[in-house]
């Protein structure tokens, strides 16, 4: 009479796969051909297994079971392996930089402290053509200029703000001077536009 196969349970478990712990390393080893890299395969193989134990039916061929576990495991890393890109050298990683919210916060204060310090015929335009989206010739009709004039504020403008936000603006380069040809803005403070 055979016996009956005695329930595998994790008390039992533990004595069970040291029993195969020897066959599991030389497989790794053809498999992986490192002696690591096998460790680490059978390592893993072993928390897989010890993590699904109640997914084995007692009475079964434990051996075949954990064979399967660790050639799943195997061709599953080189799967992973074959999307990742080998950077020995960290270039790859060093371009993968993620700047804090706050630059983006620190950048529009000092854009809009820039934007502040140009004259009003500048921040006009660039407000017009900048930020409304409109042409250059619609934005001189609306500020009743010629084209020209428009195009040349707009030009001076961007060049202000450029400098100033790269720091290399000369103390006198923005302010409220005054334009040449420019008409002077309405005494009750509202633009011809609005």
């Amino acid at each position: 009479m055979t016996p009956m196969p005695r329930p595998l349970g994790p008390p039992d478990w533990g004595i069970d796969i040291l029993q195969h712990l020897a066959a599991l390393h030389r497989y790794a080893l053809g498999l992986a051909r490192n002696f690591h890299a096998a460790e680490d395969l059978v390592h893993d193989t072993v928390v897989k297994a010890y993590a699904s134990i109640d997914q084995f039916l007692p009475g079964s061929n434990l051996r075949g079971w954990l064979f399967t576990i660790l050639r799943n495991t195997f061709y599953s890393d080189l799967r992973k392996q074959k999307r990742e890109v080998a950077d020995p050298d960290g270039f790859y990683a060093a371009r993968l930089v993620t700047h804090p919210e706050h630059d983006s916060r620190l950048a529009m204060r000092e854009f809009l402290t820039a934007f502040q310090q140009l004259s009003s015929e500048h921040r006009d335009i660039v407000t017009l053509v900048g930020v409304a989206g409109h042409s250059s010739a619609t934005a001189s009709r609306m500020m009743g200029i010629p084209v020209g004039t428009a195009k040349s504020r707009l030009s001076r403008a961007r060049a202000q703000l450029s400098a100033a936000l790269d720091g290399s603006a000369p103390p006198h380069a923005l302010g409220d001077r005054p334009v040449k040809g420019a008409r002077k803005a309405p005494q009750d403070g509202k633009h011809p536009w609005q």
